[in-house]
């Protein structure tokens, strides 16, 4: 079930976890009961039961009917909401709850009844059942979620997000070798051809199953040692068990083995005895802006004014500036003013002092549509390049973001360009914003845009509320 919040689409899973009591009444047998309904979603058309949709599982307690549900005390509640929502409060929002075919319901239970009467008409049908379990999971009905999507998989073996699922919740419950098996057959999928919707997400699926397995590595050992000979003698089992091991060349190993299962090969002595791959490996140092000397359909470079007093007055060559980021002694990232951003072009350094991001707006030229932006066109590629790059630097320093935080992230900064940090993966982000545009020209819209388009590129990879797949994106494409 996925939400609509002003033109923001979002998952069921996205939303926080919260205990909140209505009384409400069933239409059908006329109790009046307090439910926890979790998060309310308030819409402006429709009567008293059409405005009002929750999150929690829950269905009347004397007739086990799904609802609809009237909320008693309708004028009071919608005071109180009004109320809450002024003082921004995190358990009321103001949107639509739909699945997939745009259908709405006003609990979970009446779409999960929904659900099995389209199933009851096409039993057969696997994307019904990952429909129905992502449903159940939402609501943390996470026991009823495997087993919608062991139907699945046993309908359509090579059911990605259905085995994306059933891995992650098996390392939820520290099921290792049912994670195992699952990791065994997504891998199996996608060398047999099976793709998810576009190759960057089946990019994402495939690499973020690696790193769970490298991220558990001895929980997954122990259960790959427990395997039959034949799962230890087959090369997916003997792929599976040299990624428990890779440790410091991980990264590499999944680049080279991603790639070589959408058919890009590459040689794998490339990879061997490099345990000290590093960045500069792969990119000419005093290149790191961008991949400029590889595109000529690129925008010029036209130096802001105060980008360019401090490329000159501190000597810089603009075709390798970056940021500059200070590291703490554990290794982290701090960053104290986050409007004085530190440069360096590989040999010296400068500092520049950003009143705010607003500032750097130049122009008013407006945007492409959002379907021309998913093309990622050659003039908007510096200010894409810099904010992903950006944001790959932290990943060797700090925890690894999770997919709903980038989501979170790249939203704010569209909507708030100069709003209050969020961390310091915000502050880096923001800071390399404004270095794509203190180099070129970018009007309010074209930034818009771009950090719409990052939004929706991350939701792509994600597949639960824990997952990491845009990181592995992250990690593939800008070798860290």
């Amino acid at each position: 079930m996925s939400m609509i919040l002003k033109e923001k689409h979002i998952t069921a899973v996205d939303m926080p976890r919260v205990r909140q009591l209505m009384t409400l009444v069933c239409t059908k047998c006329g109790l009046k009961q307090s439910y926890d309904v979790g998060t309310i979603f308030l819409s402006d058309a429709g009567d008293n039961r059409e405005r009002f949709q929750f999150t929690n599982y829950f269905r009347c307690l004397h007739c086990d009917s799904p609802g609809p549900f009237e909320v008693a005390d309708y004028w009071k509640v919608i005071k109180e909401i009004v109320a809450g929502k002024a003082r921004k409060n995190p358990k009321v929002f103001s949107g639509r709850a739909q699945l997939f075919d745009g259908t709405a319901h006003q609990t979970v239970a009446m779409s999960e009844e929904y659900l099995k009467e389209l199933i009851a008409k096409d039993p057969n049908n696997a994307f019904l059942h990952v429909r129905l379990g992502n449903v159940q999971r939402a609501s943390r009905r996470e026991s009823i979620a495997i087993e919608c999507y062991e139907r699945a998989v046993g309908l359509e073996p090579y059911e990605l997000e259905a085995l994306t699922s059933l891995e992650e919740l098996s390392i939820k419950r520290e099921d290792f070798r049912s994670a195992l098996r699952h990791a065994w057959a997504i891998l199996n999928a996608i060398e047999e051809g099976r793709r998810a919707e576009t190759d960057e997400l089946t990019r994402g699926i495939l690499s973020a199953s690696l790193y769970r397995m490298n991220e558990h590595e001895d929980d997954f050992r122990a259960a790959w040692d427990g395997e039959m000979t034949d799962f230890h003698d087959s090369r997916s089992g003997q792929i599976l068990r040299e990624y428990m091991d890779i440790g410091s060349g991980l990264d590499k190993r999944v680049q080279m083995f991603v790639n070589t299962a959408l058919g890009e090969e590459l040689a794998e002595d490339e990879f061997e005895d490099d345990d000290d791959f590093t960045l500069s490996d792969e990119l000419d140092p005093d290149q790191d802006f961008g991949p400029r000397w590889k595109d000529p359909k690129l925008r010029p470079v036209e130096l802001e004014e105060s980008l360019a007093a401090v490329v000159a007055n501190s000597s810089l060559d603009w075709k390798g500036l970056r940021l500059d980021l200070p590291e703490q002694e554990d290794g982290g990232v701090v960053i104290t003013l986050r409007n004085s951003i530190s440069l360096t072009d590989g040999g010296n350094g400068g500092v520049w002092n950003v009143p705010s991001l607003r500032a750097l707006f130049r122009g008013n030229r407006q945007a492409p549509q959002e379907s021309e932006m998913e093309h990622h066109q050659a003039e908007y590629v510096d200010l894409f390049y810099c904010v992903e790059f950006g944001s790959s630097m932290i990943l060797d320093t700090d925890r690894d973001p999770t997919d709903d935080e980038f989501i979170e992230l790249y939203s704010t900064m569209r909507r708030r360009p100069d709003g209050k940090s969020l961390g310091v993966l915000h502050d880096v982000v923001w800071q390399s914003a404004c270095l794509a545009l203190g180099m070129v020209k970018y009007s309010e819209s074209e930034y818009g845009a771009v950090f719409g388009q990052l939004t929706r590129s991350v939701r792509h990879y994600r597949t639960g509320p824990s997952s990491r797949n845009y990181i592995g994106y992250l990690r593939v494409n800008y070798n860290h």
